[in-house]
Parts: structure tokens; sequence; C-alpha cells
């Protein structure tokens, strides 16, 4: 019984223990949000980098905070040094011992790093997708080989659904957003650094809607229906959430965002996408500018795109050609902004804002719809379409006579994006079934070309044997004829021999006495002779013989 309890005690006290556990780590997880919420909110209006995204992997990454990247390294994200990276570096053991990582001099340094990492073209396809469908960011951060782990795009999507980290992204797409450091309305200056800020009335949250176009959609009806988000209240965190130079940075990016909102110098000059523009009053006379900039006045109506009239709204006055893409990638069209508007802010010429964004004459994108500046959009944003006349000549309701232009529209874009996505589909088959063609012919060619070297080498082999032969010929022709002129020699030599035999045995019939061994060879000249001589001095004695007797 006391063994039964004791288990008990432990199951309970293991239990209680991860609980601890969990609620520890998710009290650290939201005062990590709490903290560098604002530098995500920055970094998607700096970049297009979802906030709910960057925030998800700060967590994951760091453990809520808690790794030592983070705490050693201010290395939030868990980035490798690369070939490419010049600053300091901070060695830890990963994947492997003692790996290169990143070091960073703050936090929001990791935080910019980590979004201009995302830029890079091996991560660019994730920017077709829809600000707000972290689903598809996150499956295509693991699809483009930002983490090893099989399950990162699964437990960053759980991050992200946990702490309604989706909140953030709806609250980047606000253009009302104080960031820490900005000029807030009624002050004239930043406090300076050290100085307490002075509490003012807080402003009631602000209420929009979010733009679940392209959110995710699996039956989570978090991302994938429509929603009121309530903004979170913005104040200036306290210290120390960032340092000065932070604060800094991050009030020059909310700057380029809202400085048309937020009001600015008018008659001074400033630089907008590089290029020098003074900030015009609605009423505004362009001659006035002209005159005082010396720039001739219908260059500058040319160059703003603008009538020869008083400004319709305040915007900005370029003295410089406008290009034809922006300094960032998207804008974000504000409540009741116009197109030319949306040009003017970010210096880029209208007909170029309207081809990049698939936008006809007359049409305007929506508040919170977002405009691509550097590439062409893959749709055509949400709009109000221009108003249609119904058959028969009646103008009918306004509202659905705009519905249904924008319904056909959308319909002919989808079925021009199918058939682009078919003819992109032939062709990439076409190029395939060419390389597949080509592949085969190179194949066949080395076949041939193997064939007809093996055909040289058996030829070379054989013209060896050949000449191998006709050698061993030539060598038993000439030992064939050495052997034949020996024979005739030998059989000279025996002519001759018998010639003298036949003329000593004349001679000894005739009374002279030779004296021949029968025994002896008679083959070689050499005996032949001494042989001859022989029968020659026999002779002469014989004859001496016969004078003394």
């Amino acid at each position: 019984m006391q063994k039964w309890m004791m288990a008990g005690l432990a199951l309970v006290m293991c239990a209680t223990g991860a609980n601890a556990q969990r609620d520890g780590y998710r009290e650290r997880a939201m005062a990590y949000v709490e903290k560098y919420k604002m530098f995500a909110m920055a970094e998607q209006q700096r970049t297009g980098v979802p906030a709910a995204i960057t925030l998800g992997q700060g967590i994951l990454e760091t453990e809520a905070g808690n790794s030592v990247l983070a705490t050693e390294a201010n290395n939030h994200f868990g980035i490798k040094c690369k070939s490419t990276w010049t600053g300091e570096t901070y060695s830890h053991t990963d994947d492997a011992p003692n790996e290169c990582f990143r070091k960073y001099t703050s936090t929001y340094e990791s935080y910019k790093d980590h979004s201009d990492f995302l830029k890079q073209p091996r991560y660019k396809p994730l920017f077709n997708y829809a600000v707000t469908d972290y689903d598809n960011w996150a499956k295509g951060l693991k699809r483009f080989g930002y983490a090893t782990n099989p399950r990162y795009a699964q437990q960053l999507v759980k991050i992200i659904e946990d702490f309604n980290l989706q909140d953030y992204t709806f609250a980047a797409t606000n253009k009302d957003i104080i960031y820490p450091g900005e000029v807030v309305p009624n002050a004239d200056a930043k406090p300076a650094t050290g100085v307490a800020v002075k509490e003012q009335k807080k402003p009631e949250p602000k209420i929009i809607a979010a733009n679940t176009k392209g959110a995710r959609s699996n039956g989570n009806t978090k991302a994938s229906n429509p929603k009121v988000v309530t903004t979170p209240p913005v104040t200036t965190p306290p210290p120390p959430v960032a340092t000065e130079s932070e604060m800094q940075t991050i009030a020059e990016i909310a700057a380029t965002k809202e400085t048309i909102a937020a009001g600015a110098e008018p008659g001074k000059i400033t630089r907008i996408n590089g290029l020098r523009a003074v900030y015009g009053l609605k009423g505004d006379v362009l001659l006035t500018y002209a005159i005082k900039y010396d720039v001739r006045y219908e260059r500058l109506l040319e160059i703003n795109e603008v009538p020869d009239a008083p400004l319709s709204h305040n915007m900005y006055v370029f003295l410089d050609k406008k290009k034809t893409r922006g300094a960032k990638p998207m804008h974000m069209m504000g409540k009741n902004e116009t197109l030319l508007q949306a040009a003017q802010t970010e210096g880029i010429q209208l007909k170029a804002l309207m081809e990049l964004n698939r936008l006809e004459e007359g049409e305007v994108p929506l508040p919170g719809e977002t405009l691509y500046l550097q590439r062409t959009s893959s749709e055509k944003p949400q709009v109000i379409a221009k108003a249609t006349t119904l058959p028969g000549g009646d103008k009918g309701n306004g509202k659905t006579a705009k519905k249904q232009t924008y319904l056909e529209k959308k319909e002919l874009e989808k079925a021009k994006r199918e058939e682009e996505e078919k003819a992109m589909a032939l062709k990439a088959q076409q190029e395939e079934e060419a390389k597949v063609a080509a592949l085969k012919a190179q194949q066949e060619e080395e076949k041939k070309l193997a064939a007809l070297q093996a055909q040289q080498e058996e030829e070379a082999k054989q013209a060896a044997l050949k000449a191998e032969e006709e050698a061993k010929t030539a060598a038993l022709k000439a030992q064939q004829e050495e052997e034949a002129r020996l024979a005739a020699l030998k059989a000279e030599e025996e002519a001759k021999l018998a010639a003298l035999k036949a003329e000593e045995e004349a001679r000894a019939k005739q009374g002279n006495r030779v004296v021949i061994k029968e025994n002896e060879p008679q083959d070689e000249f050499s005996r032949l002779k001494s042989q001859l001589d022989k029968v020659v001095y026999a002779g002469d004695e014989k004859k001496e013989e016969d004078a003394k007797k």
C-alpha cells in the first residue's frame, strides 16, 4: 500500500513539475513577445517579412529568449556565419561541434539581419505569399532550407497560434502605429535620453479589419476567417527594451512609412527613393516651386504626373524624375489614399506602379492592400473598380456593378494565370524533352566515338600482327636464301673435287701415282687445296725417285 502511495505521489510531483515548466515557458514567451514586438512590426514595414513569423522564429530559436546564442551573442535566429559575414562571430555547438554563428552588438541588429537574410534569392518565393499567410511562410522556410528540423514548420505555426502572433502582423499593416522614439502628435521633439516622458492620454485601441487574402485556411478561424483585430495599445516600453541607437533606427524606419501621415516640413528639401523632393500642401501651385527651385514648370508637371492646377492633396513634389522601382519592396495603402499619393510617397512613376500591380486606369486599391514596388505582383490587389453601366443604358446600383466588374476581372485574371501556368508547364516539358533528346544524342555520339576508337585499335593491332608476320616471312626467306647459297657453294666445291679426282686418276693411269686417303673428308675447300698440294708433291717425289733409279 505504501509503495502505491509513493508511486502516486511521484506521478503527481512529475505532473506538477511539467505544468510548472510549461507555465514558465509560456510566461517567458509572452514576455519575449512584449519585449520585441516593436522590432518585428518595424521589420515587417521595412522589408515585408511578417511580424508573426519573425516573433515565432525568435521564440522557437531562442527557447523564448533563454538560449546561449541569444544571451551571449544577441543572435535570436540561429543564423550562421556563412562566407559573406564580416562581423563578430561566436563559436557554438549545434548540428556539429564548434560551428560559427553571427554575433551582434544589439538585439535589433539581429532582427534587422534576419529580415535582410530572408531577402536573399534563396527565400525570394516566400514574398509571393500574402503577409498574413503565416502557414505557407512557415512551410516555405523549411522547404527552402532555413532549418534541418523536419517538424520546424509545424512547431512555428503552433507558436504563432498559441501566442496570437498574427495580431502583430495585422497591427503592422496599420499606418497609425507609433514606434519607440517616434515624434507623436502634439510633440515637437523626442525627449532626451534618460528624461522621463510625461504620460499622455492613451489613445483608444484602433479597430482594423484583418486582410485575410492568402491567409491560412485549414479550419482555424483565427487565420482563415475575416476578423476584427484590436491593435494592441502601443506605448513607449520601459527600458531596457532597446538601446538608444535601436530606438533611433526604428524611428527612422517608421518615419519612411509615416512621413505624410504624421506631417512633414513644407518647403524643406528631403530625399525620397534617392530623389530630391519637397513636401507640398493641398492647394499649392507648382509654379511657385518651379521658380523657387529653378525647374522648368512644364517639366515639374511632367515629373510629378499632375495637371496644371493646384495640388489636390498633400503630397511630395519631386524635383528629379521619379524612378520605375521603389526603395522598399512594398507599400501599404492607407485610408483615403490615392494611387498618385502612393506613387509620390514612394518616389515611383505612377505608370510603373500600375504595371507592377496589374492595375488599370481608374482602379484604386482598397485600404490595407499591399502594392509591390520592386517586382511584378502575382495577382492584382482588391480595388475600387470604375462604375459601369448596366444593359439598357440604366446605371444600376453602383456597389453591385463594381462587385460584378471585380468578379469578372478576377475570373479573367484567373483564366489568364491558368493559361500562363499551362504555357510555362508546356515550355518546361519541352525544355525537359529537349534536354533528354540532347542527352540521348550525346550518348549515341559517345557510343559512335567509342566504336570508332575500338575499330581503330583493332586495325592497329591487325597491322602490327601483319608486320610481325611479314618480318618472320622475310627472315625465313633470307635464311632459305642463305642455305641455298651455301648448298650451291658446297656443290661447286664438290664438282671441283670431282674434277681434281678425275684429273689425278687420269695422271695415275699415265704412270703417276697419286696418294689420296679415301676416308678423309673432302667437303671443305681448304682441305681440298691441301690435298691437291699433297698430290702435286707426291708426283714430284715420284719423279725424283724414278730419276735416281
